[in-house]
């Protein structure tokens, strides 16, 4: 639990100036900015929507007078041989009026006669394919490129012996409706086919981008429901050339084709440096109260600091019984007065202290000589001798108490049961269930022949007693049967064991199950195996193979087989008298921090008769 008034002076001053400076500010700015984006947004989607409808309305009011002049020239023309001289008449008198436009008269897609003699000839075909039908009879083509010209519109209507045609850029349509040329607030109007393409655009990049489905990304923008728009619009935000836009998209009246407008996304924001201006107001007008604010606060929280100089100065003068009592606002102050008045205390009772720690003391030490007569319980007073077996095994405790331990013990239809085990931990305690775990093998192997029930009896029994404190052990256990030199061993997390066989190939022993204490185990992966003549088995707690030196470098399991191979002539004593030889060198004066437990059990080489 954190000490009254934990914290640091200059921190708390620091956090009073957040709560009243940066906090109203950053929830100022974060609502402001907030209202005043959604008003810019409504307002330009309100105005998109009326610049939309009334360019749109240009567009419609084109087509509608292209349409009423073709129907003026088919009427004019119906029983009359149509040629590019009179064509050329019609386009001079249309001249007179507005833009320019080229006349073309077809019959079976090629054209007989033309405003303009460089079409008389070609093949219309290909552009005829693209064709929305309006009302009034009307056809309504686009092209991208028409023949040597860009982007066009051409408007037809079919006549008794051939089809009238009038085709007008429509980069000089759209020209006519760019209303704003501003760098910083882009203004745009593209038309777009049924196929969701830009087929001419106020701005030549917008040409050939697609507004539908696999095209250009968009974001829809929620109308506000407090605006009501007269047709539903559909406004949306992309971005295109690193520029964020807003647009909206309509139809064109009669067609499949559409009208997006388009402007630059910065029309929706607040203006920056003015956004700017009313932080720095704002801030400037916190500053002036907070300030005075903080400036007394920092003053109250002073007074503890006097508080503790003046008791100081008290026990001094021998007053000793004056003790520093914690501020509210004293914080590191507080801490030293605790410490001040903890000093006090250990300086009048250093005596009893001293004593305290004397019978401790003697308590821990009784504890550990307890501790070592209970670990050296553990390990067998005598090793057994066995028909055709060699046997050796040490035990090298380190300075602190654990629950390493083997056993070799006879079970009652003569077979020995081995066991090599680490209890987790370390003390007393460690020890007393490593005693425990040896009774409950031994209780359980003496009469029961399966290796594994005797494991899942020992586990279930061994787990009521651990699971509330969290310990477990590793153990190797095997069965080995002196009729016929047969050994059945499973490991319950413990390291492997190693047979050394006598052409030299060595096998890890290493069917592994988990750690006996720590859960239930329903099966024991049991392996049998037989020594042959020469064979040798080795076993070892992690105490042998987790050995470092100075240089922190770890024994290894590498290192212990190979031990294995290269002393596999030598005696089981003069084997173990080796490896301890070979430890002292590798660890090159480190203290030893585990226990150390062997245990080598080899078959002699069958005598030859003579």
């Amino acid at each position: 639990m954190a000490n009254k008034g934990s914290g640091s002076l200059a921190g708390r001053v620091a956090w009073i100036a957040i709560l009243f400076l940066v906090v109203p500010l950053l929830v100022f700015s974060f609502v402001g900015y907030r209202m005043v984006y959604k008003t810019q947004e409504r307002h330009i989607l309100v105005t998109m929507d009326l610049l939309e409808q009334g360019e749109r309305g240009v567009i419609d009011e084109f087509i509608k007078g292209q349409g009423l002049a073709l129907d003026m020239m088919v009427v004019n023309l119906a029983d009359q041989v149509i040629t590019s001289e009179k064509l050329m008449e019609y386009h001079e008198f249309f001249s007179e009026h507005e833009s320019a436009q080229n006349l073309f008269y077809l019959k079976d897609g090629v054209c007989l006669a033309a405003s303009s003699s460089e079409f008389v000839g070609k093949n219309f075909t290909k552009f005829l394919d693209n064709r929305a039908r309006l009302a009034g009879g009307h056809d309504l083509f686009t092209a991208k490129v028409f023949f040597n010209q860009k982007e066009t519109i051409l408007l037809g209507k079919a006549m008794p012996k051939g089809y009238l045609m009038i085709a007008y850029p429509i980069n000089q349509l759209l020209d006519v409706l760019a209303i704003v040329k501003d760098e910083e607030y882009p203004v745009n109007f593209s038309l777009i086919n049924p196929y969701g393409e830009v087929i001419g655009s106020t701005d030549e990049a917008f040409n050939g981008q697609v507004f539908a489905e696999g095209g250009m990304p968009m974001e829809l923008i929620e109308s506000p429901a407090e605006v009501q728009f007269k047709e539903p619009i559909e406004a949306f935000r992309f971005s295109f050339e690193g520029r964020r836009w807003a647009g909206v998209m309509k139809p064109i009246a009669g067609s499949e084709y559409q009208l997006l407008f388009a402007v630059g996304a910065k029309f929706v924001f607040l203006s920056f440096n003015r956004f700017i201006h009313l932080l720095v107001y704002f801030f400037g007008s916190l500053l002036i109260v907070g300030f005075p604010v903080a400036l007394l606060f920092t003053r109250r929280f002073s007074r503890p600091l006097r508080d503790l100089t003046e008791i100081m100065a008290l026990v001094g003068r021998g007053k000793t019984h004056y003790r520093y009592e914690p501020d509210r606002y004293g914080y590191e102050i507080n801490r030293a007065g605790k410490t001040f008045n903890e000093m006090i205390e250990t300086l009048l009772h250093t005596q009893r202290s001293g004593e305290e720690q004397r019978v401790a003391k003697e308590g821990l030490e009784k504890e550990f000589a307890i501790g070592q007569e209970v670990q050296q319980s553990l390990i067998p007073e005598s090793l057994p001798e066995l028909a055709e077996l060699e046997i050796a095994a040490r035990y090298l405790p380190a300075k602190e108490v654990s629950g390493d331990f083997y056993d070799l013990f006879q079970r009652e239809d003569g077979k020995w049961l081995i066991v090599m085990a680490d209890v987790s931990g370390k003390g007393i305690h460690a020890c007393f269930y490593a005693l425990l775990l040896r009774s409950m093998l031994r209780s359980f192997a003496y009469k029961n022949s399966d290796l594994a029930e005797v494991l899942r009896q020992t586990n279930q029994l061994f787990s009521m007693d651990t699971e509330p404190h969290g310990v477990f052990a590793t153990a190797w256990l095997g069965v080995f049967d002196p009729a016929n030199f047969s050994l059945s061993h499973v490991s319950c997390g413990h390291p492997p064991a190693y047979i050394l066989r006598a052409d030299g190939h060595l096998d890890e022993c290493n069917n592994r199950v988990m750690s006996l204490g720590v859960a239930e185990i329903t099966e024991f992966p049991i392996e049998t195996t037989e020594l042959h003549p020469g064979d040798q088995l080795f076993l070892y707690t992690d105490g042998l193979s987790e050995m470092h030196n100075l240089k922190n470098g770890l024994f290894g399991e590498d290192r212990i087989k190979a031990f294995l191979v290269e002393k596999q002539t030598l005696s089981t004593e003069e084997f173990l008298a080796d490896l301890f030889e070979e430890m002292a060198w590798f660890s090159e004066g480190a203290p030893q921090h585990d226990d150390l437990s062997f245990i080598l059990l080899r078959r002699c080489m069958s005598k030859v008769s003579e």
